[in-house]
């Protein structure tokens, strides 16, 4: 091969690895998020049985304006949400001599999904559930609140120490995804 036929094919390679390292495309994208706002629960509302006789068990509705517990959620609008409650198995007097028995029927719960209903005007979300379980498809309202009443029943022993009773009822609440 004669000299001038190598230079010129080392020319051509040249040109075309320089052309192959210059011949770039790019593009790029930004990596997004939103944090969702803090969900916040608060008892505005005890569970109120109010006077109570020995040997006489005692409803109070979970519709009851006056008396049902309520528990108001705020949060992200429109953002699915799990619900748990825990619930006490006896109210106790403060200094602990005595307990009464308190349960919870598979009806006495309803969770108000629009945020603007009272314990007797629920009419978007659940009525009448069971406090035990969380049910699916609980969202925050579409105006970022949502709330939960309760009711439930004492069961007073005939010979029922005299005093006031009181139990902890605790609502815990978590974003699910959805």
């Amino acid at each position: 091969m004669s000299p001038r036929i190598t230079l010129l094919l080392v020319a051509v390679l040249l040109v075309t690895s320089v052309a192959d390292s210059t011949a770039q495309d790019f593009d790029d994208r930004s990596a997004t998020a939103r944090v969702m706002t803090v969900l916040s629960v608060t008892a505005t509302q005890d569970l109120n049985f109010g006077k109570i006789f020995g040997g006489v068990p005692k409803v109070m509705g979970n519709d009851d304006d006056d008396s049902s517990a309520v528990f108001s959620i705020t949060g992200e609008a429109s953002a699915g949400i799990s619900v748990q409650l825990t619930l006490p198995e006896y109210l106790s007097l403060a200094d602990g001599s005595a307990n009464m028995t308190i349960v919870f029927n598979n009806s006495c719960c309803s969770i108000d999904t629009i945020g603007t209903a009272t314990p007797s005007t629920v009419v978007g979300g659940f009525v009448d559930i069971d406090p035990r379980t969380s049910p699916s498809g609980v969202i925050v309202g579409s105006g970022g609140a949502a709330n939960l009443f309760l009711g439930g029943k004492v069961l007073p022993s005939a010979n029922q120490k005299a005093g006031a009773y009181s139990g902890d009822i605790v609502l815990s609440v978590s974003y699910n995804g959805t």
